[in-house]
């Protein structure tokens, strides 16, 4: 039986998808299963994973961004918790099952979701929690204002990098689940806000790091992905905040 299904969002990180697919040692959780979804890479990324014993595929025909991605996959996922994660993360599979275990037994204590601590490639903790994006935010056009975290949970006022994250899946499907109209940093923002505005608690155990091979501290971001990042601020914004502030935002 099935209690844990582990979705991975691939876009063009085979190498990266090869190596945390080689280490997760599937063969140890006979309860937990696996689900890549591929963003349509040109890097043969889906064959790559098919080829790995027990992991089931989905190709999408596009790159259709992470929300919608993780949406393709939720509904065919058998677990009850649901650890979502970049392609670019390096664990095992006791740790991402620790975490989802973690997570539904926090359920007593409001705690819907729990992350690891994400650790960057120089070893460090990595930059991964913000505050919510607001209008001189993003007036100015200023994206990922991320900090290291330094508490076992998220504050109401911030959100949380998702490159990995154990879910309960029924308080997730209950808020909607992910929203497919956010492409990348904007699905983390608003699944965060939605957590937050109905008191439910994002735990970060501290004492599992897991590495993030990710963009790191101070990584320089080209154009579009800058682009990217400011539609999806401005979606969030127009979502979550004021009616007033989005049409500023718009004129």
């Amino acid at each position: 039986m099935v209690n844990t299904s582990v979705i991975l969002v691939s876009f063009n990180q085979r190498p990266q998808l090869e190596g945390l697919l080689g280490n997760l040692h599937l063969e140890q959780a006979t309860n937990t299963e696996v689900i890549v979804v591929d963003n349509d890479s040109s890097d043969d990324s889906a064959a790559a994973a098919e080829s790995c014993a027990g992991v089931r595929v989905i190709r999408q025909g596009a790159n259709v961004g992470f929300g919608a991605a993780v949406r393709s996959a939720w509904d065919k996922a058998l677990g009850e918790m649901i650890v979502v994660a970049h392609a670019d993360i390096f664990t095992d599979i006791h740790v991402l099952t620790e975490l989802a275990d973690r997570c539904r037994l926090g359920r007593a204590r409001r705690i819907a979701a729990c992350a690891p601590l994400l650790m960057g490639t120089d070893q460090r903790p990595q930059a991964s929690v913000g505050n919510f994006p607001g209008l001189w935010q993003g007036m100015l056009g200023k994206v990922r204002k991320l900090g290291e975290p330094t508490l076992d949970h998220l504050p109401d006022h911030q959100w949380m990098l998702g490159a990995c994250l154990a879910l309960n899946g029924e308080i997730i499907q209950e808020m909607g689940g992910y929203d497919a109209s956010f492409f990348l940093d904007g699905t983390d923002m608003d699944l965060g806000r939605r957590l937050h505005d109905r008191s439910w608690r994002i735990s970060i155990a501290r004492d599992l790091p897991v590495l993030h091979r990710g963009a790191g501290r101070g990584a320089p971001m080209d154009d579009n992905f800058v682009s990217l990042l400011r539609r999806d601020q401005a979606r969030f914004i127009a979502k979550h905040r004021a009616g007033w502030q989005a049409k500023l935002l718009r004129a």
